[in-house]
């Protein structure tokens, strides 16, 4: 028996009832990167948003539809990146109640390697995009999901991490802006970071940006993924190749950039993470649906593909 926040169970001892709040966190699917002459920034992480529902009744249905990450290029030609798609939550009504974009692709074409690099006169819309030559740390709009900045993969032109032509600037994570590219060798910007949400996974990291190095030098070292499932950027220079990691299943985490399209050795660009859903509520399992956990007093529900949620 239920009354006044307290349980009353068989043996007369009162103990305090545990409220049934339902704590939702969606990611979307990552973004992939071009393939182009020069080379590519990295992809965005997936956006991210939480939902609450406080008290549902018994029965209730609520369905979680995860994002899959954007396609890789797999042709050496030149080619332009794929965004992730939407993770959302609708209720038994079919009604939308939390939407996840995905992630932007990359951009780059050509970059100038003055000092500071100069953007390209034309780009698209993409998680390493166009960075102005002058400027300032991104800034995140609220739910950190960066879309203000101005240096480091954010969302969209005239914001983005700069990329000179032979290095792509890191995507844009949940937790900052990817790095701009130098204009030295094995410069290229590294991902932005992913954070952890309460069930302790770090997700969403931005894609490393590629490398081309336009001389008879080795490609030393790739730009890093943003920790939380950023792929690796790839590298190449007249000698060898290195492909583009992809970011990691159910993470929201961006693709590393490829490159030197329709030039030997081509570093092809990685495909985008898939997204997550994950539902978490206080005490013991009230609830049926993906894979159930528990941990510090929580049980957890997390969606690694699409399905449906159901209160007890």
């Amino acid at each position: 028996m239920t009354g006044f926040g307290y349980n009353v169970n068989g043996f007369g001892v009162v103990e305090p009832s545990v409220p049934y709040i339902l704590e939702w966190r969606l990611i979307g699917g990552g973004g992939s990167t071009n393939n182009w002459f020069y080379a590519s920034g990295g992809g965005a992480a997936g956006a991210f948003v939480n939902y609450t529902i406080t008290e549902p009744a018994a029965g209730v249905v609520y369905s979680a539809y995860v994002g899959a990450g954007g396609a890789a290029r797999s042709s050496g030609s030149d080619s332009t990146g794929v965004s992730g798609s939407i993770t959302f939550l609708q209720d038994a009504g079919g009604s939308t109640l939390a939407t996840a974009p995905g992630g932007s692709y990359s951009s780059t074409e050509y970059y100038s390697t003055g000092n500071p690099p100069q953007a390209a006169s034309s780009s698209v819309s993409g998680g390493a995009g166009v960075g102005p030559a002058g400027g300032t740390t991104g800034v995140p709009n609220p739910g950190n999901q960066h879309t203000n900045g101005y240096y480091g993969g954010d969302s969209s032109p005239p914001n983005g991490s700069i990329s000179t032509g032979e290095n792509g600037g890191g995507g844009a994570g949940h937790g900052g802006d990817g790095g701009d590219a130098g204009n030295t060798a094995n410069s290229a910007g590294a991902g932005g970071a992913g954070v952890a949400w309460h069930d302790g996974v770090t997700r969403g990291g931005g894609g490393g940006g590629c490398q081309i190095i336009r001389a008879y030098n080795t490609v030393s070292g790739v730009a890093a993924g943003g920790g939380g499932g950023g792929g690796a950027g790839g590298g190449a220079d007249y000698n060898n190749s290195t492909n583009a990691g992809n970011g990691t299943a159910n993470t929201g985490g961006g693709a590393g950039g490829g490159g030197r399209a329709n030039v030997s050795p081509v570093a092809l660009g990685g495909a985008g993470g898939s997204g997550v859903v994950v539902v978490r509520y206080q005490g013991a399992q009230r609830g049926t649906g993906g894979t159930i956990t528990s941990s510090g007093g929580y049980t957890y529900h997390t969606f690694t593909s699409s399905g449906n949620f159901t209160t007890a």
